[in-house]
């Protein structure tokens, strides 16, 4: 008799963990409590090559033309990554245009979406945000590390990754975030 056979005591308890692990894991990602990444971010100097990777990037902006990452080269640049179907997301977009509104010179935010264009565009009009806003149609979220929704990358002028945060940022969590990231 195997240790996982039909009859063995132990299968409904282990069924029964694994998907109490699996419904807590789910609960604990798309309500975005994900806090931010413990890996260390990349904070080392980029050669040409590695900032021609973040550079060269692809989003497609909504009247469907792509762009690359490289018009935003220069500029301190905060990608946040969001879904309609992602409340913490939607809870954090008012507090990004804040930002926007009073740091808007200062720096870019590029909000993302993983999803279609159509609920991408109704969410940006119901949340009345006015920066930047397109399409993650190139899997740019699991290209910077991004592991939960929402998460929120922060590039240095030069092109660096300096931070990558999972969950949902308040206005002073950004404002704390353009100190220390960028100095602003």
């Amino acid at each position: 008799m195997t240790f996982l056979s039909i009859e063995s005591p132990r299968r409904k308890p282990l069924i029964f963990l694994l998907t109490t692990y699996i419904i807590i894991a789910t609960f604990f990602l798309l309500s975005g409590r994900g806090g931010p990444n413990t890996s260390e971010p990349n904070n080392e100097v980029l050669d040409s090559q590695n900032t021609e990777t973040i550079y060269s990037s692809i989003f497609t902006d909504f009247e469907g033309v792509n762009k690359s990452l490289r018009i935003f080269s220069g500029q301190p640049l905060i990608i946040n990554f969001f879904a309609s179907w992602c409340t913490p997301c939607v809870q954090e977009m008012p507090d990004f245009e804040k930002i926007h509104q009073k740091f808007g010179d200062e720096v870019t935010i590029l909000g993302l979406a993983i999803e279609g264009i159509t609920q991408a565009q109704q969410i940006v009009k119901t949340t009345g945000v006015t920066y930047r806003t397109g399409i993650d149609d190139n899997g740019l979220l699991a290209e910077f590390g991004g592991i939960a929704m929402p998460t929120t990358i922060f590039v240095s002028i030069e092109g660096l990754i300096v931070d990558r945060y999972s969950g949902v940022l308040t206005y002073e969590n950004l404002r704390n975030k353009l100190t220390t990231e960028f100095g602003i």
